[in-house]
């Protein structure tokens, strides 16, 4: 049985929300740039996202923790390899020249 002395204190709600809600625009950032031809709306429309979570103003909203929180859901934030190889671009066949 493991030791609770050693467990890591966990986010609060807010903060894991916050931090969950940073991690999705970071995905949908990513597929926006696998998904569209660069200058797209949808790929600035995404970093924007990002931009807005992590100005000033927002992170001033949030109290600084010490290093070793840990999330209080185990729930993956990242998408699975089965999901990034679905969103990877297909490469596209080369014309038959012979």
């Amino acid at each position: 049985m493991p030791d609770l002395s050693d467990a890591r204190p966990t986010l609060t709600t807010e903060e894991a929300t916050r931090l969950v809600e940073f991690a999705r625009a970071c995905k949908a950032a990513a597929r926006a740039v696998l998904l569209y031809p660069a200058g797209h709306p949808a790929i600035a429309a995404t970093l924007g996202r990002i931009v807005q979570i992590t100005s000033p103003a927002a992170l001033t909203e949030m109290p600084a923790k010490p290093n070793g929180m840990a999330p209080a859901s185990s729930e993956p934030l990242l998408p699975s390899s089965e999901e990034r190889s679905r969103l990877a671009p297909k490469p596209e066949a080369l014309p038959n020249t012979t």
